[in-house]
Formats: C-alpha cells, structure tokens, sequence
C-alpha cells in the first residue's frame, strides 16, 4: 500500500470515527433536547467565561513547559513567541491526518529561530510528558474516589502510559533495546531526554490538567449539571488522552466527547457538558492564537521602534 493512499484511508477512517463519535453525543443531546433546552438558556454567563479563562490558562501552561524544554535544550526561544508557535500549532489539531499540531508547532519555532531538530524533538517531548501527566492526574483522580461508572476499560490504556513510557525512557532500557537491535523504537527514543527529565516535565504538565477539569467542572455548573469533582477530572485526563492516541481524529473530535460521556454514564446533559467543553476550547485556541500574535507584534513593533529619547 503506498504512502499516499494509507495517508487517505487514515483520514478517512479517522473522519468516520469522529462522526460516529459525534453522533452519538448530539444523539444524546437530541433525544433529551427539551429538558436540556432551558439549561443552555439559562446558563450563567459568567461562569462560563470563568470556563473559558481557564481552559486558556491551561494551554498556556502548556506552551509555557514547552518553552522550558525548548531552553533546556540550549536554545533560547522568548516567552511571547513560544506561546506564539504553540497556539497557532493547536490550530493545526483540526486538520485530518493527527499530527499537523506538531508540525505546526515545530515549524513556528523553527521559523522563530530554533533549527528542526530542537523545535521537532522538543515537541515530541512537551506532548509526551503532556500525556503522561494525564495518566497521573487520571491515578490521582482514583485515589480521590473517582469511580468510571461504564467503559472501565478506557483507563487501560491510559493508566499504563506513564509507567510504561518512563521505562522506555530509562537509559539501561534503551541500551538493552540498542544491543538487541530494535532500530525504529531505538531511534524514536533518543529523542527523548533521561527517565527523570521527562518526570521532571511531566510534573510540569500536571497543572494543566487540573485547569482543564476544572472548567469543565465549572461549565457543568453553569448549565446546572451535578458533576462530582473527581469523576470530573478522571473522565477530563482520559477523553483528552484517547483522543489525542486515536491520532486519525482531528483534534480528537467524536472521540473525546463520547468517551467523557461514556466514563460518566451520562445523559442528554452531560453530553451537553462536552460538546460546550470542546467549544470553549476551540474557543481557547483561537483567542490564544490571535492574543499571542498580537502580543508579539507589539513587542516587534517597540523593539523595532523604540520611544524618542
């Protein structure tokens, strides 16, 4: 099978899934729409701007971890401009083909001065220490009382990304693979840094997360859903994740939505709680593409021109 076609069936097959997943959710929506009408209707705005900061917040956090790993890397890349190259690369997350978000990142900050392979393996590393946080926030939410009502075989995955992620990270791990000749794992995992880099990093990430659940916490509240916290930040760290290793889905769409309501067990309203939590992020990313462009504009513009002495 050629490059090009498996590229089409890939995205093809990913389109079909994030339909499927959709459907499902507005399905939900749909079929209790009447009771769910006057919750839209009269959801507090403030909250929901509240939300909307926060999930803001965590993308930023985000791109400011990256902007740490992109300097440990002996690289010096401003604040501004990192947030920059990270939130027009979210833009990039909604393209078919699952990995145009890295691209887009890695391309900005190439553009911004870092050479390809700082900005490519330093993405690589800020997304998988990203993920990793979330399979921590995800035990962390377990030890807090969190309880899957259905699909508790969505946590699989997620709970075994950590462990087994910073084993292959462990350098007598990636020895052993090295004399045992397992060249492509091999060479994708020199791209990472040391066991306890990555844990340092991945830490780094957890505060993202807990920003995350809690806005979507906080649009359940406006359309007066009783959510427990807990089970809010567990169903929050494993929809984003499967979303994002299910990479034929743009940005995730279907599948983190359905897995939200999956892991709730919810109804017609909690599917509502996803769809406006996906909103607000769509939302996030755009206003943090179009600040971070303008904050860096003015910076460029009182560099380039500074004031009469």
């Amino acid at each position: 099978m050629t490059t090009s076609l498996s590229r089409r069936l890939s995205i093809v097959f990913g389109t079909l899934v994030s339909l499927t997943g959709l459907g499902y959710v507005l399905h939900l929506v749909g079929k209790e729409y009447a009771a769910i009408e006057p919750m839209l209707g009269e959801a507090d705005p403030l909250l929901l701007v509240g939300a909307l900061a926060l999930t803001m917040a965590a993308m930023a956090s985000i791109g400011t971890v990256w902007q740490r790993i992109v300097m440990d890397m002996h690289c010096r890349l401003p604040l501004a401009t990192a947030l920059r190259a990270y939130f027009l690369g979210q833009l990039g997350k909604y393209v078919p083909g699952g990995a145009f978000a890295i691209i887009g990142r890695s391309e900005w900050a190439h553009r911004a001065g870092a050479s390809r392979t700082v900005a490519y393996t330093s993405t690589v590393i800020s997304v998988t220490s990203a993920y990793f946080a979330a399979s921590l926030v995800t035990s962390l939410a377990l030890v807090l009382g969190a309880r899957p009502h259905g699909s508790v075989y969505l946590l699989v995955p997620v709970l075994g990304l950590a462990p087994v992620g910073l084993l292959l990270a462990h350098q007598h791990v990636r020895a052993v693979l090295h004399v045992h000749r397992v060249p492509l794992l091999t060479r994708c995992l020199s791209a990472l840094p040391a066991g306890s880099r990555i844990l340092k990093f991945s830490l780094a990430q957890v505060p993202a997360w807990l920003l995350l659940a809690a806005a979507t916490w906080i649009i359940a509240n406006a359309l007066g859903v009783d959510l427990p916290i807990a089970n809010t930040l567990l169903a929050t760290a494993v929809s984003w994740t499967l979303g994002f290793l299910f990479l034929p889905a743009p940005g995730g769409i279907g599948v983190r939505e359905a897995t939200f309501v999956l892991l709730l067990n919810g109804d017609g309203s909690v599917a509502a709680v996803a769809l406006l939590a996906r909103l607000t992020c769509v939302a996030a990313d755009v206003m943090g593409a179009a600040t971070s462009s303008a904050t860096c504009f003015v910076i460029q513009r009182c560099v380039s021109c500074p004031p009469a002495s």
